[in-house]
């Protein structure tokens, strides 16, 4: 794995990750849940600040580290760190593709708060494993992707970050969805 010490491959890795993400958000929004599908469907720009600040700083560490500290950066990378990363990037891409086609219009980017009309609960195919694959597949992408590229200080970061997102958002959808059955009787 004689290329694993050289830095620059690293940004075109997380690009081509981030561009990967984004463009099967759409498709896959194209694809099966067509009412919904907008260009925002891309998530670009509507990922919230906190979305947007995180992955500039993660191609900020590439290039900081590369650039200034090229020490830094090979440290504790090797062949196996990146095929881990490798891996998990690939995991948690095709669990996220999986969950939103099998959800089709019953998948929207945005939590809702009221049982919409036509909405049903998913528990067959990959949500017959897991009651949040969507959220469990973006947790392992984005983490991966900082394994992959060697950045350790955002690696940490987006684990803690998105950990506590992902817990505080599935207690906010367990106490809605209880607040909606419990109106509903």
């Amino acid at each position: 794995c004689a290329w694993a010490g050289n830095t620059i491959w690293r940004l075109f890795a997380f690009m081509a990750s981030l561009s990967l993400f984004h463009f099967l958000e759409f498709w896959v929004t194209a694809t099966y849940n067509v009412p919904v599908v907008r260009a925002s469907s891309f998530l670009l720009f509507t990922n919230g600040k906190e979305y947007n600040i995180a992955h500039s700083l993660a191609m900020l560490e590439i290039l900081v580290s590369n650039w200034v500290f090229p020490s830094y950066q090979q440290r504790y990378v090797n062949c196996y760190t990146i095929v881990i990363g490798l891996f998990m990037v690939i995991v948690g891409q095709a669990c996220r593709t999986l969950a939103m086609a099998t959800a089709g219009t019953n998948f929207n980017h945005t939590p809702q708060r009221v049982r919409q009309d036509g909405h049903e609960l998913v528990t067959s195919g990959i949500y017959a494993c897991s009651r949040h694959p969507s959220y469990f597949a973006f947790f392992w992408w984005a983490v991966g992707t900082q394994l992959l590229v060697g950045n350790k200080i955002c690696l940490v970061a987006f684990f803690v970050f998105l950990w506590h997102f992902f817990n505080k958002r599935i207690q906010g959808k367990s106490l809605s969805c209880a607040k909606i059955s419990h109106v509903s009787r």
